[in-house]
């Protein structure tokens, strides 16, 4: 050290002198630099800085030498170093006297100095990071709290062992700046696992993609299966890139057990962690919630599709949805989250669609048809599904295709979704009730077509719903009626029937659908009959 007479302000206050200091060991020569130091520092106007510093070294020597004791060691030397540096860098109330001499400075307790620590101290700086994936602060180093270099999601663990250095090194301590500034901290270190991943992925030339099913699931190799998985795994990495995009597709691998379904959509997804497959139903906020961190999102035997209390408008939705809204526990409002997943079902069932007007957002793909050529058990497999993400990438990146089935594709799924239909009677009873029928509700159906002496559950009578106004000329009605014993409920009615009595008025036009009421002749209902009305499709798209 140089003599204490030569040592400047920025000297005077390193990390190098208290260090000196801590490493005398003989009490009295201790004792003695440190008045020598003081009477220096009161020469250079930073005495009370000088022994505000020295007080928080003594304590970090302190605490240091009773983590030794519990166990816990790290180099003092060169922690106490960098908080030297660090403190200097805080934010303190100084007060001065009518001379302008500094009289005291007080440590300021704010969300600032916890986020300039966190930045700056060097055993965490730069390792407390922000996961955009799976929506949470990640910690990825070395940590004096932990033996091993981490790279996990940050836990209630870290948060004690960081606030309580912290608290000991730099004597901040409000907890909720503490939270506060984890999150701003975190937030200025984003990373996202997956797409890193598949930006270091470098396509061959090769076409992968085409030949991923046939050899690992013994699909037929034909334009609709490389259709299939092409635009498939494009909605994945769309999803990737563009967190929140459409994409209203959902793949079915059907066939036998054993061939490997679920094995294959989890290799897939390149990391076990961003594979989901324990979806029990898809209408709550927890099933929304269980998406974070997800990737590839498994259907496993179509489970969750059957359990869903909504029945079929609620599995639609939740498929199709492209964001969410919920609150997460314990934070004050609730936000959206982009959807950056995509789903793929597995069932080994023949007859596993319930209802015809969703079966386009299914694309069904047929296993084991031949022998597989490749083992998903071996190491080569996860080295053939990240070329086909090479090529995925590269054609997205290069192209911005549509993410759309080709509509040279659409016969054969139209075909494999009407073979995978699910029969279980009710669409021909209700069908025969309605023959006769001009206005039903669905509990009328329930009690007397379907024979039910029970109330139907919501999802059941939203798939009575969608078979009713399946038939030609069924539509609902604009406002709740009167059903005699059922009461007041929503209600169905046939709009096909004809009549040349209603004409349209003097000052209205066909053109506009507008018609005099007076000119239309009523059913015993009070209804009119209208002439050439017919309920139209939506297009496909």
């Amino acid at each position: 050290m140089k003599s204490i007479s030569e040592l400047s302000k920025e000297e005077i206050l390193s990390g190098e002198i208290f260090e000196e200091i801590l490493n005398e060991l003989d009490k009295a020569k201790r004792a003695d630099l440190i008045s020598n130091l003081k009477l220096k520092a009161k020469d250079l106007g930073v005495k009370g800085i000088f022994e505000e510093k020295l007080n928080t070294y003594k304590e970090i020597d302190r605490e240091t030498k009773r983590q030794y004791k519990g166990g816990i060691s790290f180099n003092s030397a060169t922690s106490d170093s960098c908080i030297a540096d660090v403190l200097q860098l805080l934010d303190y109330k100084v007060e001065y006297d009518n001379d302008g001499n500094e009289k005291s400075r007080k440590l300021q307790q704010t969300v600032k100095n916890f986020e300039i620590i966190m930045d700056n101290d060097t055993r965490f700086a730069g390792k407390i990071k922000f996961d955009e994936f799976s929506r949470q602060e990640y910690l990825i180093g070395k940590v004096p709290w932990e033996n091993e270099t981490c790279d996990r999601a940050w836990g209630s663990h870290d948060d004690a062992s960081l606030y309580s250095i912290i608290q000991t090194d730099y004597g901040v301590k409000n907890r909720n700046d503490y939270f506060d500034a984890i999150k701003n901290v975190s937030m200025r270190n984003r990373f996202h696992p997956v797409r890193d991943i598949l930006d270091i992925l470098e396509w061959d030339g090769e076409d992968h993609i085409r030949s991923l099913l046939p050899e690992y699931l013994g699909v037929e190799n034909t334009e609709y299966s490389y259709q299939v998985m092409r635009l498939w795994m494009l909605g994945a990495v769309a999803r990737v890139y563009e967190p929140g995009c459409k994409f209203d597709y959902t793949m079915i691998f059907q066939g036998k057990q054993g061939i490997g379904k679920s094995t294959f959509l989890k290799l897939l997804a390149l990391n076990d962690n961003w594979f989901n497959d324990s979806l029990d139903s898809l209408d709550s906020d927890k099933a929304a919630q269980s998406l974070m961190g997800s990737w590839i999102v498994e259907l496993a035997e179509l489970k969750s599709l059957v359990r869903t209390a909504g029945g079929v408008e609620s599995v639609k939705r939740f498929l199709t949805a492209q964001q969410d809204k919920y609150r997460v526990p314990y934070e004050r409002r609730a936000d959206i989250f982009l959807r950056q997943c995509v789903f793929a079902g597995t069932t080994n069932k023949s007859d596993f669609l319930q209802d015809e007007t969703g079966n386009r957002r299914f694309l069904i793909i047929q296993t084991g048809i031949n022998e597989p050529a490749k083992s998903l058990f071996v190491p080569q497999a996860i080295e053939d599904m990240k070329a086909a993400w090479a090529q995925a990438v590269h054609i997205w990146k290069t192209e911005q295709p549509e993410l759309l089935l080709p509509d040279s594709c659409r016969d054969e799924a139209r075909r494999l979704q009407d073979e995978s239909m699910a029969d279980d009677g009710k669409v021909g009873l209700i069908t025969q009730f309605l023959e006769d029928k001009q206005r039903t509700c669905v509990l009328e159906i329930w009690r007397e077509a379907l024979e039910r002496g029970d109330t139907p559950k919501k999802w059941e009578s939203s798939e009575i719903m969608d078979i009713v106004l399946s038939i030609p000329g069924w539509g609902k009605m604009k406002n709740s009626t009167t059903f005699g014993k059922y009461g007041k409920q929503k209600g169905l009615q046939k709009f096909n029937q004809v009549s040349t009595k209603c004409q349209p008025s003097a000052t209205n036009s066909l053109e506009n659908g507008d018609f005099s009421e007076d000119s239309c002749q009523k059913t015993e209902d009070g209804f009119m009959s209208l002439d050439d009305f017919s309920q139209e499709e939506l297009p496909f798209e």
